[in-house]
């Protein structure tokens, strides 16, 4: 007997303290409202309970966070139809819990089927403090004015304050309350010993970048010279005299007046290509018209090249078919390819 009495005497022991937990824990959640007769949140901390009418409640979506993590801290208020709460001025710049961040804050007012009134205040905070394992919600004061029978509407009323208390919120943190093996944000001076080689690998690398876009920058500069190609003046002149040089001083051997059209066909087609500054190998007369009439060429130049280039394609082909070329011809196309080297371009 006395064994069981033991065992019931230990079992309400137990059970007595776990109820005081409890009611300890659901106090510091709940505000004004409580249990009949029993002493609210705000009396216990030494602050004004809600007035009558009027009750509230808090919560956590988290009772522990990860610094810099945000959660929401929610405050609901029920309140009957003499009160008005002042939200206005109730916005995220101007609550101050420090030293938590408040993110966001939304406030919503629901009418209760009981007539009475519901309004939440969700705050998104976050906390940025280290070396602390838990952290105390600062209290928040809210704004209200009270209906009376003196007053036409609320905010003829003088205005009261409600306070809120914070609860409290348990901080985890990845580093040791005094870590001993993070670095300080110091510069480093100097390299050890052992590890020098780094940096002379790093200077030589460097060497070898400015040496190779010094190069690189040389060679550039000689392809676009040598894009350029020689000087048309120049080359032109070399043209005219090449081709003076190879005039026959008589017209009366037919195989002289093919080896005549023959090179006055290539070098006439190469000077113009320098007067056009464009490949002119594979073009004939038809496309030589083109191009000096897209140039806005003088059309004496254009019609005597013309007639020039034709004629020394018909002839050349008219001699691979077996028909001859005369002597006066040959002469009259000397004289037009004399007038078209004439020509002068600028630099």
């Amino acid at each position: 007997m006395r064994d069981l009495f033991r065992v019931l005497a230990l079992a309400i022991l137990w059970f007595s303290g776990f109820s005081a937990a409890v009611n300890q824990a659901s106090a510091q959640q709940h505000g004004g409202g409580g249990a009949a007769g029993g002493p609210s949140a705000a009396s216990l901390e030494g602050l004004a309970p809600p007035p009558e009418g009027m009750s509230f409640f808090k919560e956590l979506d988290h009772t522990a966070v990860w610094i810099g993590d945000p959660f929401h801290y929610k405050i609901s208020i029920v309140y009957s139809d003499e009160y008005e709460f002042v939200l206005d001025t109730l916005t995220k710049e101007t609550v101050n819990l420090e030293p938590f961040e408040v993110k966001d804050l939304s406030k919503t007012v629901v009418k209760l089927k009981d007539d009475n009134n519901l309004l939440t205040v969700d705050l998104a905070l976050a906390s940025y403090t280290t070396g602390e394992a838990v952290q105390q919600i600062p209290q928040l004061t809210l704004f209200y004015f009270k209906r009376s029978s003196q007053t036409a509407t609320a905010q003829e009323a003088a205005a009261e304050s409600l306070t809120v208390p914070g609860l409290v919120l348990a901080l985890r943190s990845p580093l040791e309350p005094d870590p001993t093996d993070i670095r300080d944000g110091i510069a480093v001076l100097g390299w050890e010993s052992s590890l020098g080689w780094i940096a002379w690998t790093g200077y030589f690398a460097l060497v070898v970048l400015f040496v190779g876009g010094g190069w690189e920058t040389t060679q550039y500069i000689k392809m676009r010279k040598a894009l350029r190609g020689p000087d048309r003046r120049k080359a032109m002149q070399a043209i005219r005299e090449r081709w003076s040089d190879r005039v026959p001083s008589s017209f009366s051997d037919t195989r002289a007046i093919m080896d005549f059209y023959d090179h006055s066909y290539r070098d006439l087609k190469e000077f113009l290509g320098f007067y056009l500054e464009t490949p002119t190998s594979g073009l004939t007369s038809e496309d030589f018209s083109d191009e000096l009439k897209k140039l806005a060429a003088d059309p004496g130049l254009t019609e005597a090249s013309v007639r020039a280039l034709s004629a020394m394609e018909l002839a050349r082909y008219a001699a691979a078919n077996g028909a001859s070329v005369t002597s006066e011809g040959a002469q009259r196309l000397a004289q037009d390819i004399r007038n078209i080297f004439e020509v002068q371009v600028q630099r």
